[in-house]
């Protein structure tokens, strides 16, 4: 019994030895990008770097290839309605909805078109007649500052 507890305490030994020697100099793998995360498929669009600047300066297309560095630097959940003005500008599209104080329209929901013109939805289709790129979304709630602030992208990215 003696002997057995000493060749147990040897061989865990040997084993975390053998685990430190492996990973001895070697940095911890990059965490896989979750496919589902919307923030991480606008990298597709591309990564130039975001600054208001640039962004007020660019076209739709280049402002798709920057919303991914924007969202590296800030903190979605901690954007208020505000702030999102502040660094994006007014919004860039408004919905077609007849009501003028429909939330899009009104400026309550900040909604930026984005990334190349020619976009297409589910099964190789115009996403909607007259719809070019995509549209960002940003969900905020004014009223509720403990709700976080959420984004949606039309057509959808996701796998």
């Amino acid at each position: 019994m003696k002997y057995r507890n000493i060749f147990n305490t040897l061989i865990l030994a040997l084993l975390l030895l053998s685990n430190q020697m492996v990973f001895a100099g070697t940095e911890p793998e990059e965490k896989a990008a979750n496919p589902f995360d919307p923030i991480e498929n606008l990298k597709k669009l591309g990564t130039d770097e975001f600054t208001p600047d640039a962004w007020a300066k660019a076209g739709q297309e280049e402002r798709g290839r920057m919303i991914w560095s924007f969202f590296q630097q800030y903190d979605l959940s901690e954007l208020t309605l505000d702030r999102i003005r502040e660094l994006l500008g007014p919004s860039t599209v408004y919905s077609r909805s007849r009501e003028p104080n429909s939330p899009i329209n009104s400026g309550l929901i900040p909604a930026y078109a984005i990334g190349p013109e020619e976009v297409m939805a589910e099964g190789g289709r115009v996403a909607e007649e007259g719809w070019l790129g995509y549209t960002l979304i940003f969900i905020v709630n004014p009223w509720r500052p403990e709700w976080k602030t959420q984004i949606d992208i039309y057509p959808s990215m996701l796998p």
